[in-house]
C-alpha cells in the first residue's frame, strides 16, 4: 500500500514579508493540501514568529478561499508586519499551531501562543481552536455538535469535574476553572480519540488548561458525525 501522508518542504516567500521562508505541504488521501507557512520578523526591540496554515486543493476554490481568508484574520498575518515595527513594542511573540483533525469534513485546528511583554515577570500563553466544515467552509459551532442542550449541560459538567482534578493534581485546588456560559464560545479541537476542550482558569501564571474527553465518555451526547473521526 501507498502512505497517505507525504511531507515536502520547499522554499516561499511569506506574505506581508521580504524574508524567504520554509513551507511544508501535507497531503491527505482526498488530495486536499495544508501548507505550513513560516513568519519571522525582528527588530531592536521586538521578536515576532509564527506559523500559519494555508489549505489547497479543495475541489471548491471558493470554500478554499473562505477557509483560507478565515485561518489569515483568526492568525492575524495581514498586520504580522506593522505590529513588530510599532515604535512602542517592547515583545516576544510567538504563535504556533497543531492540526488536530484533518478529515474528508472536518478540519480542527489548535492554536496557541506564548507571549512575553519586555521585564514582565510571566509570559502569558493562550490557547484558541478553529474548527472548519470542509463542505461549506464555514466554522462550525460547538452547540452544534452536541445532540441538545442538556446534552452540552452534562458535557460542560464532565469538563469542570476533569478540570478540578487536573488542578488538584498540579496542586492548584485553590484555582477555579472557567468555561462560557455560551457554548459556541467554548475553545475545543477534535480528533480521533474525541475532544479536547480548554478551560481558562483564574491564575496568572496558568492560563488555562486542557481536558481531553474520549468520544466513549460522551458517545451519546454528540452527533454522529464528531464521534465517527
Amino acid at each position: 500500500m501507498k502512505p497517505d501522508r507525504y511531507l515536502y518542504i520547499i522554499l516561499v516567500i511569506c506574505p506581508y514579508l521580504t524574508l524567504a521562508q520554509i513551507k511544508q505541504d501535507i497531503i491527505v488521501p482526498n488530495k486536499i493540501r495544508i501548507q505550513n507557512i513560516k513568519c519571522f520578523q525582528k527588530n531592536k526591540h521586538c521578536t515576532k514568529e509564527q506559523d500559519y496554515p494555508r489549505i489547497t486543493y479543495l475541489k471548491n476554490r471558493l470554500i478554499e478561499k473562505r477557509i483560507n481568508n478565515k485561518i489569515l484574520k483568526a492568525f492575524n498575518i495581514k498586520d504580522f508586519k506593522a505590529l513588530v515595527n510599532q515604535p512602542d513594542c517592547r515583545v516576544e511573540d510567538q504563535i504556533s499551531y497543531h492540526i488536530s483533525t484533518f478529515k474528508e469534513k472536518i478540519l480542527s485546528i489548535e492554536m496557541g501562543q506564548h507571549f512575553l511583554g519586555k521585564g514582565a515577570a510571566h509570559s502569558y500563553n493562550s490557547m484558541s481552536t478553529l474548527n472548519f466544515n470542509l463542505y461549506t467552509g464555514n466554522i462550525i459551532p460547538g452547540k452544534s455538535i452536541f445532540k441538545n442542550d442538556s446534552a452540552a449541560t452534562a458535557v460542560k459538567d464532565i469538563i469542570l469535574i476533569k478540570a478540578k482534578k487536573q488542578l488538584d493534581s498540579l496542586n492548584a485546588s485553590g484555582l477555579l476553572a472557567e468555561v462560557s456560559e455560551s457554548i459556541d464560545q467554548w475553545v475545543y479541537s477534535v480528533n480521533s480519540k474525541g475532544f479536547i476542550f480548554y478551560a481558562n482558569t483564574s491564575d496568572g501564571g496558568l492560563q488555562y488548561i486542557e481536558i481531553p474527553i474520549s468520544h466513549s465518555e460522551i458517545k451519546y451526547l454528540v452527533k454522529e458525525d464528531f464521534y465517527k473521526l
